[in-house]
């Protein structure tokens, strides 16, 4: 879905539209996450788990039916089909064409595996023995979609002449709530740290779509997309896989601070490539 939606969007709106599309969509999502668990647990005491079930199929065709009333517009419909390797092939081929582009899809793949696999999968152990249980796990997630919120406002606000500098100038507020959770902080501010995350988040993804869909030409943004998945989320299962036994040996702190770390190292890293510092977005009229 993901992939093929970011290719979507530049064929529903205007050029110039593009960023605050994208930071409605974000801003969407994050709400959802704020306002999602409370609703499944109204749905839950009023028709079971099981109806609350129910529901959530019936969301997804709800959807569906949403995206069919969409009017594509400015993007070809009808494409010369050459096999999924042609294909895979030529979105590999646009990504290391783009060295900011490969790049930036290699630095969040690890940072999805050292950082925020770590941080999902012991956050609620944390939460359990230091916090006081699932409850704080929760406000610390609810504050992650709040922050999620506003840092959609915030890329509804701004036209930055480098979006891709902004996104990289941001991720390292994603951090905080790592480094909290690992000194154990008061859950106040573990919840602040959380929100901080959340702003990164919603900051950098509406940057990062945008500047795909600017930067990548529309025959080939989604397959460009996909690949982007494809990098970013590769080593996230092994993240997950691992984050348990290495705890283990070293301590889920000591987890937590190398997540931190990497929150930090990576962004920088970004910066210092040329390409992520010197993009500039294309007038509008260049598509």
């Amino acid at each position: 879905f993901r992939p093929a939606s970011t290719g979507l969007v530049p064929s529903t709106v205007a050029p110039d539209l593009l960023q605050p599309a994208n930071a409605l969509i974000g801003l969407t999502a994050s709400a959802g996450i704020v306002l999602g668990p409370a609703l499944g647990g109204g749905l839950v005491a009023a028709l079971g788990p099981a109806g609350a079930f129910l529901v959530d199929a019936a969301s997804f065709a709800v959807s569906a039916a949403f995206l069919l009333r969409l009017r594509v517009g400015r993007s070809a419909v009808e494409r010369v089909r050459t096999g999924f390797l042609g294909e895979l092939a030529v979105g590999l081929r646009e990504v290391r064409a783009r060295g900011w582009l490969w790049f930036t899809i290699l630095a969040a793949g690890l940072w999805l595996f050292v950082a925020l696999a770590p941080f999902q999968a012991l956050g609620p152990i944390v939460a359990e023995r230091e916090l006081g249980g699932a409850g704080a796990w929760g406000a610390i997630l609810a504050a992650y979609g709040v922050g999620g919120l506003v840092g959609g406002l915030v890329a509804l606000s701004v036209q930055p002449r480098r979006r891709l500098l902004l996104a990289a100038l941001v991720f390292p507020l994603e951090a905080p709530p790592m480094a909290l959770l690992a000194a154990v902080a008061p859950l106040p501010a573990i919840v602040v740290g959380c929100a901080l995350a959340g702003i990164s988040f919603g900051v950098f993804e509406a940057m990062w779509s945008t500047t795909l869909q600017e930067q990548v030409p529309d025959e080939t943004l989604s397959r460009v997309s996909s690949v982007d998945w494809m990098g970013s989320l590769a080593l996230l299962p092994l993240g997950y896989a691992l984050a348990g036994p290495l705890a283990s040996a070293i301590g889920v702190p000591a987890m937590l601070w190398i997540a931190a770390a990497a929150s930090l190292a990576l962004p920088a890293a970004l910066l210092l490539h040329p390409g992520v510092r010197r993009l500039e977005r294309r007038p509008a009229a260049a598509g």
